[in-house]
């Protein structure tokens, strides 16, 4: 796992490389017209929360997604003053029915950890109310929220078999 920090360190070696390779003009075009996906969260919930008693002992639930967002808005910040326009950001999927969440229910074994899954519904919502206040406070800027919890509901609600 590349920390967000680390990443967009690539990225700006990236411009970089990229400036060299097409001149300035097309490369600030490229940047300008790319679309940049963003997916943060899960790990960090999955593997630094639930599974490491550290940030439990440090971070309500409530506070450690407020950390998240708030580091996600500035990545998003950062991406955009390196150029970027055009950004989608994934929400969290139902993390509580990932197979490792089903392995590791001790109260319900090869079920849903609804109490996980309830983590992620409050950071999308996080997230949703977070990526508005981005789109009104940076100019040229347009990032659009995924779905993805929705998705993935429906779709573990009715399995094809």
């Amino acid at each position: 796992m590349i920390p967000l920090s680390q990443q967009l360190e690539y990225f700006k070696e990236y411009i970089e490389k990229l400036k060299q390779a097409k001149g300035e003009d097309v490369a600030n075009e490229i940047i300008t017209e790319a679309l940049y996906v963003f997916s943060i969260g899960t790990n960090d919930f999955i593997i630094n929360y639930f599974n490491l008693p550290l940030r439990r002992a440090v971070y309500t639930t409530a506070e450690y997604t407020a950390y998240l967002v708030g580091e996600a808005a500035a990545a998003v910040r950062d991406t955009h003053e390196l150029g970027a326009h055009k950004i989608i950001f994934a929400g969290l999927a139902p993390i509580g029915c990932l197979p490792s969440a089903r392995t590791l229910n001790h109260d319900a074994p090869g079920e849903c950890n609804e109490e996980h899954s309830q983590v992620a519904v409050a950071f999308n919502t996080a997230l949703t109310e977070a990526i508005g206040k981005l789109n009104d406070e940076l100019t040229g800027l347009r990032v659009v929220y995924s779905d993805t919890y929705s998705v993935l509901s429906a779709i573990l609600s009715k399995p094809v078999y």
